[in-house]
């Protein structure tokens, strides 16, 4: 599924469509790189949109994120 980003308050807020398969969201300051680290923080299910979101508070460094199958 696509990853939404946005910025509000300080906040960077992620946000995917509920599909039928869990997804483990991951975190690297590099594209490259050999491994990725598990974002801590558990999505919370919207249900009034059906997507899950996690908000992390923003920071001034390079961040990437991707999803991925368990």
């Amino acid at each position: 599924p696509k990853l939404n980003l946005a910025l509000s308050s300080g906040n960077l807020s992620l946000s995917w469509i509920m599909p039928s398969t869990n997804y483990s969201l991951l975190q690297n300051s590099s594209l490259t790189p050999t491994t990725w680290n598990t974002v801590s923080d558990t999505p919370t299910l919207n249900l009034k949109n059906l997507r899950n979101e996690v908000t992390l508070p923003a920071t001034n460094s390079q961040g990437f994120f991707r999803l991925q199958k368990p």
